[in-house]
Parts: structure tokens; sequence; C-alpha cells
């Protein structure tokens, strides 16, 4: 068919430019030496996410239950954090595939047993994440350590100036991290990788 034929409004895609751009996408993380988990709310199209897993991708990110249930593969992130009424849905997910799920309140936090979670920290977006070092771990604490995987955040939006701040807040939030579980005599892996530019 040709593009000029198609009823409006409709999705056109390039699949040479897209296939293209997912490579590139990948081989830039595999240069960074990261892995990628491209968040699909930029297409919410499942063969365009199929085709980021594909290319290598470890897995997707959503934000909410609902793309996560009509989505493909067989690891996801629901990066916005839940409330208490999605936390069926989510258990009923977590029996068919990988889950992990950000979290920023100690109510949610408490009611994830057998789920993965990371601790979301605001960095100065000011939409979601715990605002403190002591909340972070507090909300860490309220997750069993057999669940607790570490922590996530969201710098989109800063300039340089925000984005170095953001870098002590992390770094903060990782000393608390990891002083609760000298505390705890517990195992904490603590792997820093936050990027002192923006890439």
């Amino acid at each position: 068919m040709d593009a000029l034929d198609l009823d409006t409004p409709a999705l056109y895609v390039d699949l040479d430019a897209l296939e293209r751009n997912i490579a590139r996408m990948q081989e830039q993380c595999r240069a960074w030496g990261v892995e990628l988990r491209p968040h699909v709310k930029t297409h919410k199209i499942a063969e365009i996410a199929q085709l980021q897993l594909d290319a290598g991708a470890i897995g997707i990110t959503v934000a909410k239950v609902g793309e996560a249930e009509v989505l493909p593969g067989d690891d996801v992130l629901v990066a916005y954090p839940l409330v208490k009424a999605k936390l069926p849905r989510l258990r009923a997910l977590a029996k068919t595939r990988r889950v992990k799920v950000a979290v920023d309140s100690l109510e949610v936090a408490r009611d994830l047993q057998g789920i993965e979670t990371l601790v979301e920290i605001d960095v100065g977006v000011g939409r979601t994440g715990a605002q403190s070092p002591e909340q972070a771990v507090e909300i860490a604490q309220a997750c069993s350590d057999f669940n607790f995987r570490g922590i996530c955040y969201w710098p989109s939006w800063l300039d340089e100036a925000g984005f170095q701040a953001a870098c002590v807040k992390i770094d903060a939030v990782l000393d608390a991290l990891a002083a609760r579980a000298s505390r705890r005599r517990s195992s904490l892996e603590v792997r820093r990788q936050v990027p002192r530019k923006r890439r």
C-alpha cells in the first residue's frame, strides 16, 4: 500500500529508519557498558517492543501495569510507583514473567512480597520518589531483604547544575543504605554508576 492511500489519522513508520535507530541505540549502550531496558511509552506497540528485545534489550520499562499486561518480554520494570489498588494485577502479572516495580511509599512497599522492588528517589524533578536519604532507607526497610533490588531515579529535565546536585543526592542515599546494611549485618552491593556528566 502507498502511504498516500492511507486514511487519516494513521501511524506511518519507516521500518528501515526504525530498525536502524534501534540497532544504533543498542550499540551505543554496549559501548557504554550498560544494559538497555527501553521505556515503551515512546511507542506502546508490541511489535516495536519485540524488535527492541530482539536487538538485545534486557527487558522493557512501562509506566503502568496495563502496558505490561499487553506488551512482550519476560522481564518488565513498572517504573511509575503504584497505588495499592493496582497490586492484585501486579501479582497476577508476576506469576507469568519477571517483574520489578518502583516504589516510593511505605504502604505499598510493605505489600510487595515476592516482587522485586526499586526505591525511587526524587533527584529534583519533583514528580515522584523518596525525598530524602532517610525516607529512602525507611522504604527500603519496608521491603523484604530478598525483594529489595536497589534504587532508581529519573534525572530528565535537569540542567547541568541540577544533574550534579542529583549525583550528590544519589551518593547520600547509597551511603545511607550501605550504613543500614552494615548495622543489620546484611550484604549490600553498592555499584556507583552515576555519570558525573550528562551524556
